[in-house]
């Protein structure tokens, strides 16, 4: 792979925006979801310890710039892929 783009749970560190059980997501719909706050944090983290070796791996994690911000971020690492501009990750 040219890069791997984690996106942070939400359980770590915007938690009040995970939603488990039996939810509305946010286009309206009834979704559930199985995992817990927790297990979901020991799932990114083993995801995130599996690619811990990419060397053009980007982790977008959870600030205070928001969803948008985490988009923005992400796009961004996404372009610089694609033009060629990735250094040290």
């Amino acid at each position: 792979y040219d890069g791997v783009l984690h996106l942070v749970t939400a359980a770590h560190g915007a938690e009040k925006f995970y939603k488990h059980g039996e939810v509305t997501d946010d286009a309206g719909n009834t979704v559930f979801r199985l995992e817990t706050p927790n297990i979901a944090r020991e799932l990114d983290d083993k995801v995130r310890d599996a690619w811990s070796q990419h060397p053009r791996r980007r982790l977008v994690g959870n600030e205070a710039d928001g969803f948008e911000g985490k988009m923005r971020r992400s796009v961004d690492f996404i372009m610089e892929i694609i033009n060629g501009k990735m250094h040290n990750v």
